[in-house]
Formats: structure tokens, sequence, C-alpha cells
């Protein structure tokens, strides 16, 4: 018993030595606080003592802001609409998939036996019906989110 308090003890104090900040470690750092890059587009935002640095990224050409308060909002906005088609290109990727395994397996289907394809018919007709609605809205999300990011990088650049 007193072996297990003893661990518990020496374990709570390495945990605590780890936890605590220096003076030195407080003042001086710099480090990346995010980081996106989806089809040409991204950013890197770096933080160097108390000022972010924004990377923006198109393809090759790459532009280097210091955030203000005058840009604050059309870098955030940046960010989000670089964040959103990342997920929207994600979203899309999957349902893109998704209606290749479909197609695959209703072609293995057909290939083997016609009589079960005959009874799967309506639920592969359902889930295509789904996936390509998915796809579709996807697809409209992902140029609309690319029309921001352009917008954006326009302001930004220029």
């Amino acid at each position: 018993m007193r072996a297990y308090i003893m661990i518990l003890l020496v374990s709570l104090l390495l945990i605590l030595t780890a936890c605590s900040i220096n003076e030195e470690e407080k003042q001086d750092y710099s480090c990346i606080i995010g980081e996106r890059n989806v089809l040409g587009y991204g950013y890197i935002v770096t933080k160097e003592q108390n000022t972010y640095t924004w990377e923006i990224i198109y393809k090759e050409d790459r532009s280097v802001i210091n955030e203000g308060k005058h840009n604050i909002d059309t870098l955030d906005s940046f960010r989000m609409a670089v964040n959103d088609s990342e997920s929207t290109f994600v979203t899309l990727s999957i349902a893109v998939a998704y209606f290749l395994i479909l197609a695959i397996t209703t072609l293995i289907i057909f290939k083997k036996n016609r009589k079960i394809l005959k009874q799967a018919v309506p639920v592969l007709v359902l889930m295509a019906l789904i996936t390509i609605y998915i796809s579709s809205d996807a697809f409209f999300e992902l140029t609309t989110a690319f029309q921001d990011v352009k917008y954006y990088y326009i302001i930004l650049t220029n």
C-alpha cells in the first residue's frame, strides 16, 4: 500500500514540474498556430512573441501579411473560407467514393446473379440518388467556398 502511495506522489511531482513554465519560456517563443492547404489555396499562421504573421498561399505565390486591426477580419474570413472548402472537399470525396463503391457492387451483383439484382434495385437506386444529392450539394458548396477564398485572397494581396 505504501509503495502505491509513493508511486502516486512521485508521478504527481513529475507532472507538476513538467507543467511549470519559467519566465524565459513565456517571453521568447515562436510557433506555427495554424496551417491549411486546399487545392492550391492555403495559409500558415505564425506567432512570434506578440505578433501574428500570416503567409497566404495560392499555388506558388506566397504573400506575408502581418495581422493588424485593419485586416484581422479579412484574415479570419480567409481562414474560415479555406477551412470550409477543405471540409466540403472531404465530403465530396467521400460521396464520390461511396458512389463508386455502389456502382462496383451493382456491377458485381449484375455479373453474378441477375435475380438478386432485380430484388435489390429499389434499395440501390435510393442509395444512388441520396449519394448523387449529397455529392451535387457538396460540389456547389465547394464552388461557393472557393469563390469566397479567391475573393478574400484578392483583397488581402492587393
